[in-house]
């Protein structure tokens, strides 16, 4: 069944502001009405209407909706706000499954968690300033789409805190009462409270408005952006100076937050804890992380929004800035012939020009003249990308077949010192078969690298092989070097080859936990730990409280409230803790049981070096170490300021 008389919609109204207006132009029962628009089941302030192309197909021939819902979804909900920040794959396949009704759920379609979901508001907003003109202009007010977002406060165009829907009989008025148009409310004394309270802070009211501009801005566009703008993003951050070696420093983009928005704005909008109250503070970097850029995840609108002002003024110019790291910004390897800085400057082009050529091309004679010695002038002559032809003297000393051996190992990216011992030539020749030909550096830079890189690529994927089960922590932990190396020189690959996130394993935590059997249980386990590591006979490590805490897996103890329930498990702890005098002496007496196998008079320098203590320690332990050389019958050297004998304030007077 078709409709007639639908109101034609303006220019980013809401659906609900479209069916208020009919329902108010036309008579009969207001249940039936919705039932023949297909929103007898949708509340006036969903997302979406559950059916779209029941909506479609109700409305009268020439409407724009008729057989249109994209329409409907793409210019009259809050949808493309949500997507805006999307990769364009996903935000087109979440764009067919609410077409198509295959969703029961629009706000998970949309990326908005449950916590997420709930917080959005089911009371309408509007403008007085908006509503007044329209009546004036239009002769009906309009709720508009752009007002509608919980995180907008304050209205774009004339700077003013939004206005709920009435609050006097939003709890007892039916669900198809409440299709009411901006402004308007059925009870005889309705109360339109404030969004917000503004004038309490500078920062976030400016906070407010401009992300109000920026909701207005991005449903004023026409389409969904057609390149990924996330990855824009995390390149400004970073260039900004917000950049870590692990993505983005999320504590240096919480800081300027808070100076850029106000504590107030962004405790309300969740970007950072209240007073009192525990919050993921590292939600910029896990946002902005690889895994977060791909196809997979819609990133949050809000947070996206607050992290863009940070680096720029409007979401506008993400589309203006490159999303690539420009090859200047990337940091290159040096391989093993990377330039040393000099301590010097370099003799000038014309001078050793002038030296070779009345030095006939002799290197010596050339660095006579000049004052320096010949490795000096060579290594100006390197730098200055001159060629020095190999003299005859020298090809026939090494032979032409060792000379192009030479010249084929640095082109194979071979260790310099490794080419000296395999083919048994001096340091000397190897420089002058370099000076001979310019290239040969760069390309044995070029291979030194490359080698590098395939090595290093080779311990990742062998170790991955190896290991199908293992993750990304597994592979930093197994291949430290490796990855260090790629993480900085060849992050794309790295990324591109690490393991996939794992899935959480279910926990087997029971749900009732008896705190004092675990309080003694974990007191029992620091008093053994400690046991152990006394009567161990490797190198000693000290015994702190937190590492007794953390080899006991006591993480409870972070918890201020689940502190309280451990009193065993700290008195335990704090109890068989070392103090700095019991460690070094605990430390010492290890290392003079080493030291009893070499056989020799105890020397000071040996004594520091392997039980790995300053000089100044050994002093303060001087009559501990006395004590227990004796009773080991070790002697000390009587030059040592250790020995009873050799240090001044032993001797009697």
């Amino acid at each position: 069944m078709r409709l007639p008389a639908f109101p034609i919609p303006y220019e980013g109204e809401t659906v609900s502001s479209v069916v208020a207006r009919f329902l108010r132009r036309t008579a009969g029962p207001t249940e039936r009405k919705l039932q023949f628009l297909g929103l007898g089941r949708t509340a006036s302030t969903a997302l979406i209407p559950l059916d779209l192309q029941a909506l479609a197909d109700a409305m009268p021939l020439g409407h724009p909706w008729r057989d249109n819902p994209e329409l409907v979804l793409m210019r009259h909900t809050p949808v493309p706000l949500y997507l805006y920040f999307s990769h364009p794959q996903r935000a087109a396949s979440s764009l067919q499954s609410l077409l198509g009704g295959l969703c029961g759920n629009p706000a998970a379609a949309l990326g908005l968690a449950v916590s997420a979901a709930k917080c959005l508001s089911r009371q309408s907003k509007f403008c007085r300033q908006c509503v007044e003109s329209d009546i004036e202009t239009r002769g009906n007010a309009v709720s508009y789409r752009e007002h509608q977002p919980e995180f907008v406060k304050v209205c774009a165009s004339h700077g003013t805190p939004l206005l709920l829907s009435c609050s006097t009989c939003f709890g007892e008025r039916k669900a198809a009462r409440t299709w009411q148009q901006a402004g308007t409310c059925s009870c005889d004394s309705p109360i339109f409270p404030p969004a917000i309270e503004v004038g309490l802070d500078a920062a976030s009211d400016d906070g407010w408005l401009w992300l109000s501009r920026q909701v207005k801005s991005i449903l004023s566009t026409s389409q969904l952006p057609t390149a990924p703008l996330l990855p824009v993003l995390r390149r400004l951050l970073k260039d900004g100076g917000y950049g870590s070696r692990g993505g983005i420093d999320s504590s240096s983009v919480l800081e300027d937050l808070e100076l850029h928005f106000g504590r107030r704005l962004l405790s309300e909008v969740g970007g950072l804890p209240a007073q009192g109250r525990l919050l993921n503070t590292r939600w910029p970097a896990r946002m902005l992380g690889e895994a977060s850029l791909g196809e997979q995840r819609l990133p949050d609108t809000l947070r996206t929004l607050l992290l863009t002002a940070l680096v720029a003024t409007d979401v506008a110019e993400l589309h203006d800035a490159p999303a690539t790291i420009k090859s200047t910004d990337v940091a290159q390897p040096q391989g093993y012939s990377g330039e040393k800085r000099l301590d010097r400057a370099l003799r000038s082009r014309d001078s050793i020009e002038q030296a070779l050529a009345s030095a006939g091309g002799k290197l010596s004679v050339a660095a006579d003249q000049l004052g320096v010695s010949a490795a000096v002038l060579a290594v100006d002559i390197r730098r200055l990308g001159l060629r020095l032809p190999l003299p005859a003297a020298t090809i026939r000393r090494l032979g032409v077949a060792k000379v192009e051996a030479v010249r084929a190992a640095l082109r194979s990216g071979e260790a310099k010192n490794k080419i000296q011992t395999r083919l048994r030539i001096s340091e000397w020749s190897l420089q002058l078969i370099e000076l001979d030909d310019q290239n040969l550096a760069e390309l044995h830079r070029a291979a030194t690298i490359e080698a590098q890189r395939l090595k290093h690529r080779e311990a990742v994927t062998t170790f991955i092989a190896s290991h199908p089960e293992a993750g990304k922590a597994d592979v930093r932990q197994a291949c430290v070097a490796a990855v260090d190396w790629l993480a900085t020189f060849d992050g794309e690959w790295l990324v591109t080859n690490l393991p996939k996130r794992k899935a959480a394993a279910p926990s087997r935590r029971a749900h009732i936990r008896d705190w004092s059997k675990l309080d003694q249980a974990f007191s029992t386990k620091i008093g053994a730990l400690a046991r152990s590591e006394l009567a161990k006979s490797e190198r000693p490590v000290r015994l702190t409280v937190s590492r007794l805490l953390n080899q006991c897996s006591v993480r409870a103890v972070h918890d201020p409230d689940r502190k309280l329930l451990l009193p065993l498990t700290l008195a335990a702890a704090h109890a068989h803790a070392e103090s700095d005098d019991s460690f070094y002496r605990r430390k010492l007496a290890w290392a003079l049981n080493e030291y009893q196998a070499l056989h020799v008079p105890i020397s000071t320098n040996i004594l520091r070096r392997v039980a790995g203590l300053q000089p100044h320690r050994l002093m303060e332990q001087r009559e501990f170490i006395i004590e227990e050389a004796t009773r080991l019958k070790i002697s000390i050297d009587a030059r040592s300021f250790l020995s009873p004998l050799g240090h001044p304030r032993s001797r009697e007077p």
